[in-house]
């Protein structure tokens, strides 16, 4: 997808997964193929504390050097 972009706009991959360390994995990896960004919802397995969702966060920004949207579901945090 990246290449068909071709720059032309910006390209915001979802690197969701179950564990951080996937998540983090995916990150990269949008990274080296060229997107401008990922987005990352919170696994419907783990529902964190405030200070857990931060840490969460700030572990993937750490991690990469490109943009991060944090994908919020509020709905599904209802059925948990």
């Amino acid at each position: 997808m990246v290449d068909v972009a071709n720059g032309k706009v910006l390209v915001v991959i979802v690197t969701g997964h179950a564990g951080i360390r996937g998540v983090i994995e995916k990150s990269k990896y949008a990274q080296d193929i060229g997107a401008n960004g990922i987005m990352v919802m919170l696994s419907h397995h783990h529902v964190p504390s405030e200070e857990g969702l931060y840490l969460h966060y700030k572990e993937i920004a750490e991690a990469i050097d490109i943009g991060l949207v944090m994908y919020n579901n509020p709905d599904f945090q209802r059925f948990t």
